[in-house]
C-alpha cells in the first residue's frame, strides 16, 4: 500500500507541477506538502490532506488509502 507521501508524489508528477506551488495555492504554508514528502510531517492532519485532495479533485481516500 502506497504511503501518503508516496501518493502525493504520484499526484505531482502525473500533472507536472511542483509541491512549493501547488501548497500555496491549496491554502497551505510553503513547505507543508514539501515536509509531507521528506518525511518531516509523518502523521499531517485531516485538514491538510483535505486541501491537498481539493487542490487535486480527487477524494481523501484517494492520498491515504
Amino acid at each position: 500500500m502506497p504511503s501518503i507521501s508516496e501518493n502525493i508524489q504520484r499526484l505531482l508528477d502525473q500533472r507536472g507541477l511542483y509541491a512549493k506551488p501547488v501548497a500555496t495555492a491549496a491554502g497551505l504554508g510553503e513547505t507543508a506538502i514539501l515536509d509531507i514528502l521528506a518525511g518531516r510531517s509523518k502523521s499531517p492532519r485531516f485538514a491538510t490532506i483535505s486541501k491537498i485532495a481539493a487542490y487535486f479533485e480527487v477524494d481523501v481516500a484517494e492520498i491515504v488509502d
